[in-house]
């Protein structure tokens, strides 16, 4: 239903939507500066002025841009706690330390061969939150060297765990575009 080019700009407003580090700056007043350098209750005056605008009328101290994020990130809180925890954890700026252990749970629940043994859950819990932070990376640092990151040897490697990154990545790619799929057809709608 959609477009390859309707969810990248909806990952871009994503980006954009749940940045920590966005500017406090809108209209030439600087909300950040007002906020850290209260007014000393020695100081306040009480200040009585006529109208300047008509009633009913107010003045927007910011861009449109801050209402579009707003309701973006309303309709990102009403998502499933698992759409949610991944849309933070991929998009936003500091994803929480619990976040990569929850979606590492529940992707590994939604396997369809899982490992019986100990050593080999352990292992592909390794490989399958290393895969989540390379995916939370701008480029995917370091792919030719997962075998490094999950302790084993390069031949066992290619032999068992080879397959299961490429599943992982797989499933991976397709959670995140139903997600955003979802995420604007509940933006269309609303």
């Amino acid at each position: 239903m959609w477009e390859e080019q309707d969810r990248e700009e909806m990952r871009t407003m994503l980006i954009t939507a749940l940045s920590e580090s966005v500017s406090m700056r809108s209209a030439g007043l600087d909300i950040g500066a007002s906020m850290s350098n209260p007014a000393n209750s020695s100081t306040k005056q009480n200040v009585f002025c006529s109208e300047t605008r008509p009633r009913g009328e107010s003045k927007i101290i910011c861009s449109w841009d801050v209402f579009d994020h707003l309701k973006l990130k309303r309709l990102v809180d009403s998502l499933s706690e698992i759409e949610r925890n991944w849309i933070y954890y991929r998009y936003g700026d500091k994803p929480e330390g619990n976040e990569l252990d929850k979606l590492v749970e529940v992707v590994f629940d939604w396997m369809d061969n899982k490992p019986e043994r100990k050593d080999g859950i352990k292992t592909t819990k390794k490989l399958l939150a290393y895969v989540l932070r390379s995916r939370r990376e701008v480029n995917a640092f370091l792919q030719s060297k997962a075998y490094e990151e999950i302790q084993v040897s390069r031949q066992v490697y290619l032999r068992n765990y080879k397959v299961k990154k490429d599943e992982f990545e797989n499933h991976l790619e397709r959670f995140d575009r139903s997600t955003v799929d979802r995420i604007l057809t509940m933006r269309r709608v609303s």
